[in-house]
């Protein structure tokens, strides 16, 4: 069997690359990452849960600006609380909510008790924060 030339320099090849660390051929410019705390954006105030002929009304003060980071508020998510007091894990609407209300608009049987609470959601260098929690806001129906 004989060793052509090219195989022997893709072996002297590999065997000299062991141990050693990858070079980068390609230079990409990386963002910096930025860790954001949560808790630097204010949570939203005086949340109010009232019945209606369409269901619950939900409302609440607007969050105002400045926010750090540089970061812009994108809209708000409305979270159920059950009754054991557990927060849901995804927010009953289906996208940020921009203005400060929303209209929970399933049926509810009489006599059971609701808990909601609504939390900010923001943008930092086109990334979703989501904000602290506001106060819990409970109706009995």
């Amino acid at each position: 069997m004989r060793i052509t030339p090219i195989y022997m320099v893709l072996l002297v090849a590999l065997i000299s690359s062991c141990g050693r660390k990858q070079r980068t051929i390609f230079s990409f410019d990386e963002k910096p990452v930025v860790h954001v705390n949560k808790l630097a954006f204010p949570a939203a105030r005086s949340l109010t849960a009232v019945t209606g002929h369409d269901g619950i009304l939900i409302h609440w003060d607007p969050i105002k600006g400045p926010f750090e980071y540089h970061a812009t508020l994108v809209g708000y998510n409305i979270y159920k609380v059950t009754n054991r007091h557990f927060i849901s894990k995804d927010p009953i609407n289906k996208s940020p909510v921009e203005r400060p209300q929303f209209w929970d608009r399933k049926k509810r049987k009489p006599g059971s008790c609701r808990g909601y609470i609504v939390r900010g959601v923001f943008s930092v260098d086109g990334t979703f924060v989501v904000g602290p929690s506001s106060s819990l806001a409970t109706i009995s129906l």
